[in-house]
């Protein structure tokens, strides 16, 4: 059963915060307090739900099941098998500082697109994932999985790289995965997180509609999918980063693909003028997507 807790802002310890709205909680499967809401605070801006839950591992097989990922169209599932993980490789090649090549995927899902193309390469990548059901299907792309939490990982092992796409943002204590990730990183190594930008011009304009028609706010997700607990904001991850002992040293906002989306998903006109705003929102730093590069110094 959750448990549930409220208190400070977890990135800067912050007491003042704004809030946003009560999220949807028509399909809550768990039993949040009917108090819960989304919060901003005032000071680095982190989203967070309150109370916060901390999910048992009964919450986690009701939440994560076999039906939580669903099959990419050929042209998106391109992107995140293979565009995506490319130019994150990239821009992680340019802040490393240690000449050792190991990674850890953590949460990797069915997918681990970035432990497979780094094997292709030559490093020695492990995928951490303890779902048995998502473990298998990784073990059968011929990848080493590491079945155990990431908390619970051993720290005399220590990687170069520690990728996680889509996994900080379902965690209920932020601080304790980034003080773990510090401890598992080599001297010199990176931290790559992907994370959603909640404050992205598609975001705000639906918070807006939300408002205009008394609607659960839109940001964050804690009690359908894809359950979202944090929304995490450049200030608040050089928080996170800095209380942890790593600093950050790469934003990335771009390359979210929204605008396709739009172009494969709304009728042709309408489509094609959402796509061509959100394209635009990506160029300017407004997309749905925040990535972030944060080191280990040596």
């Amino acid at each position: 059963m959750a448990t549930f807790s409220s208190g400070p802002c977890p990135a800067c310890g912050g007491s003042n915060r704004r809030a946003l709205g009560k999220p949807d909680l028509s399909r809550d499967p768990i039993g949040a307090p009917p108090q819960t809401q989304i919060v901003q605070c005032d000071r680095c801006h982190h989203l967070r739900i309150d109370p916060m839950p901390s999910w048992s591992s009964d919450d986690f097989r009701k939440l994560y099941g076999d039906g939580y990922f669903v099959p990419d169209s050929p042209r998106w599932a391109q992107l995140r098998g293979n565009v995506n993980p490319r130019a994150r490789l990239k821009r992680i090649e340019s802040l490393l500082q240690t000449s050792q090549r190991s990674a850890l995927e953590v949460g990797a899902g069915i997918y681990a697109h970035f432990c497979q193309l780094l094997q292709s390469r030559g490093w020695s990548a492990v995928a951490q994932e303890p779902s048995e059901d998502f473990a298998a299907a990784l073990r059968n792309k011929g990848l080493e999985v590491e079945s155990r939490s990431f908390e619970e990982l051993p720290e005399d092992t220590k990687f170069a790289v520690i990728y996680a796409d889509s996994v900080f943002e379902h965690v209920a204590d932020p601080n304790l995965f980034f003080s773990k990730a510090a401890k598992l990183l080599e001297p010199g190594g990176v931290l790559y997180l992907v994370v959603p930008h909640e404050r992205s011009l598609l975001g705000n304009l639906k918070q807006v509609a939300a408002r205009l028609r008394r609607k659960p706010c839109p940001f964050l997700s804690a009690y359908k999918p894809p359950y979202h607990l944090h929304g995490y904001t450049p200030e608040s991850v050089a928080r996170f980063a800095q209380s942890s002992g790593l600093r950050l040293a790469c934003v990335f906002l771009g390359e979210d693909w929204f605008w396709l989306q739009a172009l494969e998903r709304l009728p042709f006109g309408i489509g094609h003028l959402a796509g061509a705003l959100l394209w635009m929102a990506d160029r300017f730093g407004f997309g749905g997507n925040l990535e972030v590069g944060l080191i280990r110094d040596p």
